[in-house]
């Protein structure tokens, strides 16, 4: 019965901060894929409008009828702490539920929360925490199901990405996570599939929309389209376009220093696996490799072959999605 159940077709929906992506996952391969960018248009404060949400179903979602949801960062608030590494399940519930209560600046009773172990030594364990209120996680589950799909589950697009990667890292070893997203740059460095270091920089795809407004007075929609555009051009355009990469790249050279400088079990990542909006920016991956002195792979994803082309062009930007549809078929 698992092994039928397997073969449903779900699409993963990645909410991000300046985009909605769509997968659809169904018989081990991608059977389609959308992306969309956010505009104040289409989108508000608590997330993509359904308008936007349906655009993205109506070429990310064939035939699949249930959606698991990911909530990016930015809607959620994070938090770190650490437990005895010999608790019980029980145990690290109640103690979770505790940090949970301290940690949100509204009553846990409005609140939804999740949280993963990262990493652990020989007497604590290092945990992250996701605390979102419930009224946000609903308005965007309506919003789903109004644009025709039923919601199966909700989960942070992060923790999806990190369980598929941890994963398939069989072999085990150094490696590091570039996730160069709308508002923000993260590094995340993993040891033996669990997370050993992780630092975000205010600092994404959003800066060089702002770049290309302030530059040439652009609205929101055609400096996105800009953002598509700037390697094929000189001048201006392109000469902003390379002053981001190059921030974009000492950013990520800043986080790995900080990194090697955090103990001495801090050893050189063997690779960057790079996802995210930046990643799909022509000449990101060989700046961040040349800043970094280390092997940088764009993502991937595993199409049908009808599919292919579009799935191959945007599977950095889609690898959320991706994720959020696979862990349902974990």
């Amino acid at each position: 019965m698992r092994k039928l159940l397997q073969k449903r077709a779900v699409v993963g929906l990645d909410l991000g901060a300046g985009a909605v992506k769509a997968v659809e996952w169904a018989r081990g391969s991608v059977r389609a894929c959308s992306f969309a960018p956010l505009t104040e248009q289409n989108s508000s404060a608590n997330g993509p409008a359904e308008a936007a949400i349906r655009g993205v179903l109506a070429n990310g979602a064939r035939g699949a009828g249930r959606a698991v949801v990911g909530l990016s960062t930015d809607q959620v608030l994070m938090h770190t702490f650490r437990l005895s590494a010999d608790l019980s399940p029980p145990e690290i519930e109640e103690q979770a539920r505790l940090q949970a209560e301290q940690a949100a600046p509204y009553p846990l009773s409005d609140a939804f929360y999740d949280y993963r172990r990262e990493g652990a030594g020989e007497r604590q364990a290092n945990y992250r925490m996701g605390i979102v209120r419930s009224a946000v996680v609903e308005t965007l589950c309506q919003r789903v199901e109004q644009a025709g799909i039923k919601v199966a589950a909700v989960d942070l697009t992060s923790f999806a990405v990190q369980r598929m990667l941890a994963a398939n890292a069989a072999g085990g070893g150094v490696w590091a996570v570039l996730d160069g997203g709308y508002r923000a740059t993260r590094l995340s460095v993993c040891r033996n599939g669990r997370l050993a270091f992780q630092h975000s920089q205010p600092f994404g795809c959003r800066e060089l929309a702002e770049r290309f407004r302030a530059a040439f007075g652009l609205a929101e929609n055609e400096a996105h389209k800009a953002i598509g555009e700037w390697r094929s051009s000189a001048g201006t355009l392109g000469a902003i376009g390379n002053a981001f990469l190059e921030d974009l790249a000492r950013h990520a050279a800043r986080a790995l220093q900080l990194y090697l400088a955090s103990g001495r079990e801090a050893t050189v990542p063997e690779r960057v696996f790079f996802w995210g909006g930046a990643a799909l920016l022509d000449g990101a991956g060989e700046a961040v490799a040349a800043a970094l002195g280390i092997p940088v792979e764009a993502a991937s994803l595993a199409p049908a072959p009808g599919n292919a082309s579009k799935a191959t062009e945007q599977a950095p930007a889609l690898l959320g999605a991706y994720a959020l549809a696979r862990n349902d078929h974990a």
